[in-house]
């Protein structure tokens, strides 16, 4: 029979089991992700290539007239097993911040340490094009937070 004595020891036990579930699944995740990494092994390369071209051709400058989507290919070596955030921030040549893009990945125990993203930035049609903005933009990789390596890549007219 319940009665409401009952009552007050179910809720009890309700809560401490849901204490131990939140310590079980709280130590898991302590377990998956290590403590601080050593990232200064890690290192980093940037390489840009015109999306619009066939073979999207790679370079250090492209003319903005011709240019339509600007590839960049962002790789990451000798990353440290467990759970990172790539960030790859790309400048205008006046040193204003353009994009922000982060994305997470894992290393696993049995891999090389190496991650590779490549994102598009629309150039043809867009203010870039329309406003002339020329000259030396800079993209900078960061792993977790501490940057990796910049690379300089010129639009011109």
């Amino acid at each position: 029979m319940f009665s409401y004595e009952n009552s007050g020891m179910m809720r009890r036990f309700w809560i401490a089991g849901c204490a131990a579930a939140v310590l079980c699944v709280s130590g898991c995740q302590m377990q998956s992700s290590p403590g601080p990494q050593n990232l200064e092994s890690a290192s980093g390369e940037i390489s840009f290539c015109d999306a619009g071209s066939s073979g999207c051709p790679s370079g250090n400058s492209f003319s903005l007239s011709s240019l339509q989507d600007l590839n960049i290919q962002a790789s990451l070596h000798s990353v440290p097993v467990g759970n990172h955030a790539e960030k790859v921030d790309v400048f205008l040549p006046g040193g204003g911040l353009y994009q922000s893009t982060q994305t997470g990945f894992l290393i696993a125990p049995d891999s090389d340490g190496s991650f590779s993203a490549t994102q598009s930035i629309p150039v043809a049609g867009t203010w870039i094009a329309r406003r002339h903005e020329t000259g030396d933009w800079s993209v900078t990789i960061s792993l977790d937070g501490q940057a990796v390596t910049t690379q300089m890549v010129s639009l011109n007219p």
